[in-house]
């Protein structure tokens, strides 16, 4: 009972006949089979993978069962032991932080408690990498392409000061961050986002970027709405937002950055004065929501932009001697997720993968007609 994908080749070898696989299903080297009743013996040859046929007796159920069981013990234990690691590591992520501030604070009094963040500048963009401030560029594009396509998108999502300040279509005050009024609006917006975006995306990080961006541009259209009752669209809001977070960031560790971080706000405070004048003497201008946003991303810059500090790194947990210094983030509002909460996220993200692992493999065995199984065989050497 041959259950394997063969086709037989007579090359006119009489008795000693080499059966050689030719199924499309083979997979890699030359497979061989003998004749009913012979042997053949071919040391070296190598068959590689070949598929199964799918089997429907009641030892193969039984056998992929216990394969089966098999794979779903071996994952429990790799999840218990990855649940360990986390917990050892928190252990000593928060030791080392608690000897961190033992050593500091009897240096400087005003040194804050833990938790703490270790804080590093990111590196230029790399060829072939897409940042924050770059995938924003493409979708204000893209926005603005669908704007010309369909010209009731403008009106669809700009600011309209009556309706916000009835409580009606309150997406109104995100969606004109996306929206632009004209190309020569969108490289304006595009130029200024791409010049001031990629400083507070490398010195905030990712996440406190994005969430300084959307709150600076939604805190800039509810001062617009208040002031000004001409609808606005546009990401001016938004970028005046991270001018100054970037000024608050500055001016907060001014004894960090020095003579360099000074020029850096002389130079934001020009540009600032510039474009608020500029605002006064066009009507088309939104000044309110360019101020509005400067406002919230300097609260945002407060709130949770980067504090930071030199730190002495402990020879041991009791704190008693430093060996070298580093540069700790410690936002003025920072929550520390509760252990049993990060415990529940990763146990959801653990069993969300091996949930997709087990469609993944459900999936391909409907495509290849059924569930298959892969043997793999070293030397030819069968005898019947």
């Amino acid at each position: 009972d041959d259950d394997y994908d063969d086709d037989e080749c007579d090359d006119g070898f009489g008795d000693d006949s080499i059966h050689w696989a030719t199924s499309p299903s083979f997979r890699g080297g030359g497979a061989a089979a003998a004749a009913a009743n012979r042997q053949l013996h071919l040391p070296g040859l190598h068959s590689g993978w070949r598929r199964k046929k799918k089997q429907t007796n009641n030892n193969n159920k039984s056998r992929q069962r216990r394969q089966q069981q098999q794979l779903d013990q071996l994952q429990s234990i790799k999840q218990q032991k990855l649940r360990q690691f986390r917990k050892s590591f928190r252990e000593k992520q928060r030791s080392f932080q608690n000897s961190l501030y033992n050593l500091n604070s009897k240096y400087n009094p005003f040194f804050p408690r833990p938790p703490y963040n270790l804080w590093q500048m990111d590196t230029e963009p790399q060829i072939g990498k897409t940042t924050l401030t770059g995938k924003l560029f493409m979708l204000n594009i893209l926005i603005f392409g669908l704007q010309t396509w369909n010209p009731q998108l403008t009106s669809m999502g700009a600011k309209r000061s009556d309706l916000l300040l009835e409580g009606r279509q309150l997406y109104r005050l995100l969606t004109p961050v996306f929206l632009h009024g004209g190309i020569g609006h969108l490289m304006a917006n595009s130029y200024s986002l791409k010049s001031m975006g990629l400083n507070v995306e490398r010195a905030f990080g990712g996440q406190r970027f994005m969430a300084t961006y959307l709150v600076s541009g939604i805190v800039g259209n509810v001062v617009s709405a208040i002031q000004s009752p001409n609808p606005a669209v546009g990401a001016s809001g938004a970028i005046f937002g991270l001018v100054g977070a970037y000024y608050t960031f500055l001016s907060r560790n001014q004894d960090l950055f020095g003579y360099s971080g000074q020029m850096q706000k002389n130079s934001i405070l020009e540009t600032i004065g510039m474009n608020l004048l500029l605002g006064m003497t066009n009507p088309m201008i939104d000044n309110w929501g360019h101020i509005g946003g400067f406002i919230g991303g300097v609260g945002m810059a407060y709130l949770i932009g980067p504090k930071l500090y030199v730190a002495k790194v402990p020879l041991s947990e009791d704190g008693n001697f430093g060996v070298g210094k580093v540069l700790i983030d410690r936002p003025t509002v920072m929550f520390r997720m509760p252990d049993f909460l990060d415990d529940g996220m990763a146990w959801v993200n653990d069993n969300v993968k091996q949930m997709g692992r087990r469609i993944e493999t459900s999936v391909r065995g409907l495509f290849n007609g059924g569930e298959e199984m892969y043997l793999f065989d070293r030397d030819v050497n069968y005898s019947k």
